[in-house]
């Protein structure tokens, strides 16, 4: 049987330009403590993470499927163990996946990106085996994965149009938040995390401008380095790479104590070379 642009002679295999959105591509993500290869792996471990009994001979499922090589065989392997799985998960699995989305968009630029080009365009996951998460063989399924990324997507352009980051309903909008500048420590800010930033704004002031081109020059530099960037539709060049890190040097030379700070943020080397 073929499917979409196959025919009995060729079998169409490069990815189409928001392969970003489905839960296959490979951008991993941290999530409860675990850096999964891919959205795939997170939400079928939700499966069975705490679940008495969710075991075989070689262990905790869990932990079967976070290690899993593929997102294939994560979503294979889970499915070999539904009797397992919470018992609760056809009333919580939507919910868990909107989280896992967020996640995802919080986490990576690059889809953030991607899903706000999409418009206002219907978002379909062109599944022709789930007509649950997409819209199954006859195009007449459910599509909840398509109607959750328009949910996120409407989520992460009202933060971005209207201002209002401060009071976003979830993980997504606090990061917006803190990518537009918002000066405000979070309100659930860890004690730990609270002394470190107190104890560093102590001896330099304000460090969210420098933390943040920091950031944005680590994330250009290794954007830049990926592969295929050359083909991407908005690829990173190495002018991107080299303003990026004369903001975050500019940022760093404001505070009063130059080499101190870009030292103890681990700047010191980049700080050096730049002003040889």
């Amino acid at each position: 049987m073929n499917h979409g642009l196959d025919t009995d002679t060729h079998v169409f295999f490069y990815e189409q330009d928001f392969y970003v959105l489905s839960n296959f591509s490979s951008f991993n993500l941290k999530w409860k403590g675990h850096t999964f290869a891919t959205s795939e792996h997170a939400y079928h471990w939700e499966k069975f993470d705490g679940v008495p009994g969710a075991t075989n001979v070689c262990g905790e499922l869990a932990w079967q499927v976070l290690n899993a090589p593929s997102a294939h065989e994560a979503f294979s392997f889970a499915n070999g163990y539904k009797t397992r799985r919470r018992p609760d998960w056809d009333a919580v699995k939507v919910d868990i996946m909107r989280e896992i989305l967020r996640a995802k968009a919080q986490q990576h630029e690059y889809v953030r990106r991607k899903l706000l080009a999409t418009g206002d365009r219907v978002l379909v996951e062109n599944s022709w085996r789930d007509d649950y998460w997409g819209w199954g063989q006859d195009r007449t399924g459910q599509n909840m994965l398509g109607r959750l990324w328009m949910e996120v997507r409407g989520e992460l352009r009202a933060v971005l149009n209207d201002g209002a980051a401060a009071t976003a309903p979830s993980e997504l909008g606090r990061n917006i938040a803190e990518y537009r500048g918002a000066k405000a420590a979070p309100s659930d800010e860890h004690p730990a995390a609270r002394r470190m930033r107190e104890r560093f704004e102590g001896k330099y002031g304000d460090l969210s401008d420098v933390m943040r081109a920091a950031s944005g020059w680590r994330k250009a530099w290794a954007d830049w380095q990926r592969p295929f960037n050359h083909a991407m539709e908005q690829p990173v060049t190495e002018e991107d790479v080299e303003a990026a890190e004369m903001a975050m040097l500019a940022a760093v030379r404001s505070l009063a104590n130059v080499a101190s700070a870009a030292n103890e943020l681990g700047l010191g080397t980049v700080l050096r070379e730049s002003s040889q």
